[in-house]
């Protein structure tokens, strides 16, 4: 699961090189969303409850804010910045939904959790003002990242709602299928502006690699996992995630360690350690 999230910010940086970032981001989850349709006729067939009208506009928000704006504004982001800062920053994710749920009153900031919080943000401004930037990173791809990730928090936030009345594979699938329903009319532009004549096997490949593993079968085997193993015990697998992506992206695109990237990603890190040991 991490080894397929990890490669993923490569594969993103690398199709948009060669293709449009929209058409890339409409393609992937219109893929992922047409994928989802049989998982969720199959979790149907084990007995998970169809859905209900009043469920509606939380599936709204997860499919559109969570999945539909989470796709576009990540590939937007990492197509402005490095593969290493948008994985740190997507290591932001725990923390920004501990803050939503301490606004919406549901738990309280501890001293503990509060100073993890004030660690991680101290490791984005290491990122963000250090000289040391790494190659290939700018301020607005960073923040389009963040506002990325910040969509998949409240994705997050808005799930764990509805998974308390309903099982959490049909929450993933229909959220990715109203996504791709969502994104029709962009994805239709992009087609009729960009058109698909043009595009090889290998693009398509790509496409169908990042909506098939990343998404289908990465969230399955996620929440697969939140079944069998504790919460802590799968988060601590996410921390994985900046660093295999950054030791990736190093031979492959070839990306340079700097100081601050160090420095600012082991403060986010620890910051998000420290905020969800203290849960």
């Amino acid at each position: 699961m991490i080894v397929l999230w990890s490669a993923n910010f490569l594969f993103v940086k690398m199709t948009v090189a060669r293709m449009p970032v929209l058409m890339v981001a409409c393609f992937r989850t219109s893929i992922a969303g047409l994928l989802m349709i049989p998982v969720y006729h199959w979790d149907r067939s084990r007995g998970s409850r169809a859905l209900e009208w009043s469920e509606l506009p939380k599936l709204l928000i997860t499919g559109v804010c969570g999945i539909a704006f989470n796709q576009i504004f990540f590939t937007l982001g990492v197509s402005r910045t490095s593969v290493s800062h948008a994985a740190v920053l997507m290591g932001l994710t725990p923390l920004v939904v501990l803050m939503m749920v301490a606004i919406a009153g549901h738990e309280k900031l501890s001293p503990i959790r509060l100073a993890g919080v004030l660690i991680a943000l101290g490791g984005v401004a290491v990122l963000q003002l250090s000289t040391s930037r790494t190659t290939g990173a700018t301020y607005l791809g960073d923040l389009l990242v963040f506002i990325s990730g910040l969509s998949w928090a409240l994705y997050t936030y808005v799930s764990k709602q509805l998974t308390k009345s309903r099982d959490a594979i049909a929450v993933t699938a229909l959220s990715y299928m109203i996504a791709a329903l969502g994104m029709i009319p962009i994805t239709l532009w992009q087609m009729s502006s960009n058109g698909v004549g043009a595009m090889t096997p290998s693009l398509w490949g790509v496409l169908f690699y990042m909506a098939v593993f990343p998404s289908v079968i990465g969230s399955l085997i996620y929440y697969y996992a939140l079944i069998y193993m504790p919460a802590s015990r799968v988060t601590a697998f996410l921390y994985l995630q900046p660093l295999l992506a950054t030791l990736l992206a190093i031979p492959i695109l070839g990306e340079h360690i700097t100081t601050a990237l160090v420095g600012g990603g082991a403060m986010v890190l620890a910051g998000v350690s420290l905020t969800e040991r203290n849960a």
